[in-house]
């Protein structure tokens, strides 16, 4: 009988709907990108550039310039025009190509490069985020507006919890790898636990050791990058399927 409660927190009926549930998964989907990138970039400009943690914090505008300024652009355009759908289809290419580009940095890529990369990433986002709201509610009956939109965010704020969580992992694991096989043999011991919590700490290192951790932590947060591209490719064919 619980499926048949007066009132329920988030009424199982909904999830009959083939846009509530494409939208959910897609938004799922763009927390899990969107802050992985929010959390591992920083940490690579600190690591890979020494950028300071302020100065890494404002490296990343560009990712919220893209969001913002595609959010604006579509949200007029979907006034003017009605439609919806192209917007979702050609963001999920650009998260896609954006994180692509992400993966391929190194400690050598300028800032320019870099800002590039966030820009493209920022717009993808951009595109699909608020449109997939308007889909959504443009789908459900007025009574459950409110229901409809809180939980696509809740389902992207989930999105966001095991991105990070899946992505500290990859990180943590990609380390392991990469630090014993950079590190000169004679070396001490490195804790990488250490230096994830303060990447200031890996200025104070000696100089051979600094550059092979810097390059480990690099060749590591580029790798949550790659894992990620497969996530946003499943989002284009979500957004693809919505009508």
């Amino acid at each position: 009988r619980a499926h048949f409660a007066a009132e329920p927190i988030l009424p199982l009926r909904l999830f009959r709907n083939r846009v509530f549930t494409l939208t959910g998964g897609a938004g799922f989907i763009l927390g899990f990108c969107m802050l992985g990138a929010a959390i591992f970039l920083p940490l690579f400009l600190q690591v890979a550039t020494g950028a300071s943690a302020t100065n890494s914090g404002l490296l990343i505008l560009p990712l919220t310039a893209g969001i913002v300024t595609m959010s604006i652009t579509t949200g007029r355009l979907i006034t003017r025009t009605g439609r919806y759908k192209f917007w979702p289809v050609v963001g999920s290419v650009f998260m896609t190509g954006g994180l692509l580009l992400l993966s391929r940095m190194d400690v050598s890529t300028s800032r320019l490069e870099s800002s590039l990369y966030m820009l493209v990433l920022g717009l993808g986002l951009g595109m699909v985020m608020q449109v997939l709201i308007i889909a959504l509610q443009n789908a459900v009956e007025y009574r459950d507006l409110g229901i409809a939109t809180s939980t696509n965010t809740f389902f992207r704020s989930l999105g966001g919890a095991f991105g990070a969580a899946l992505f500290g992992a990859i990180l943590s694991g990609r380390l392991a790898y990469y630090l014993p096989r950079l590190l000169p043999p004679d070396s001490a011991a490195v804790d990488p636990a250490l230096l994830t919590g303060s990447p200031a700490m890996i200025r104070t290192l000696p100089p051979g050791i600094q550059a092979a951790v810097a390059e480990a932590f690099a060749r590591s947060i580029v790798s949550v990058f790659l894992w990620a591209i497969p996530f946003a490719a499943l989002s284009f064919f979500l957004v693809l399927a919505i009508p």
